[in-house]
């Protein structure tokens, strides 16, 4: 029986690199600096955090004390969301934004300004919004509110294109009404009132066959 040969240190790294779900608790392949979270500790790479984030670059490149740090501290942070970010941004993790953690990765991707985490959360929303067996007739209204609030506009359009199939009755009546800003509102009723002109004008030529006009 022959014995297969002992993996070296850099081949065990490169099967980290391809694992669905990284595991940050131990060094792992040329990782050089640590987050420290709460209780614990994640071995991340200064050059991927800084390729994601301008202000890891920053933090990693000018005269803060992080530059040669072997230990960062992210004080007010929770470790499962952190975890989460850097399971978003490692390009080999096959993480997928949800449901469960669009919300703080957007306010996380705000404040390390991770323009393409943010995208990422919005295609996810988009995508979610266009997805026939969840949408709810409020949805769309829910998440104008949250675009609005991280200047997602794809996902505004989005929203404010499927906000035409609501009531007025329906739009007055939402939570959120008074948290849309007056130019999506008024983009809102346009589109309402433009879908019943439309409904109507299809009813009058229907009718108008069978000779009752």
């Amino acid at each position: 029986m022959m014995l297969s040969p002992r993996k070296t240190e850099e081949e065990e790294g490169k099967e980290d690199l391809t694992n669905n779900q990284l595991d940050f608790s131990q060094p792992w392949h040329f990782s050089d600096v640590v987050l420290k979270v709460e209780e614990e500790r994640f071995h991340v790479h200064r050059s991927i955090l800084s390729m994601w984030s301008p202000t890891f670059s920053k933090m990693f490149t000018s005269g803060f004390r992080e530059k040669t740090a072997e230990e960062v501290p992210l004080p007010g942070k929770i470790a499962s969301q952190i975890r989460e970010m850097l399971l978003a941004i490692y390009p080999t993790s096959a993480k997928e934004i949800d449901d469960e953690n669009y919300s703080f990765l957007l306010d996380l991707a705000r404040e390390y300004m991770i323009e393409k985490l943010t995208e990422k959360c919005e295609d996810f929303l988009i995508h979610k919004l266009r997805w026939p067996r969840q949408q709810h007739s409020s949805q769309c209204l829910d998440l104008l509110v949250t675009a609005q609030s991280y200047n997602l506009e794809r996902l505004q359009e989005e929203c404010i294109k499927n906000a035409g199939n609501l009531s007025r009755q329906e739009l007055n009546s939402h939570s959120k009404r008074h948290e849309i800003l007056l130019p999506n509102y008024r983009k809102l009723v346009d589109g309402i009132m433009e879908r019943m002109e439309n409904k109507l004008m299809e009813l009058q030529r229907h009718s108008s066959g069978f000779g009752l006009y």
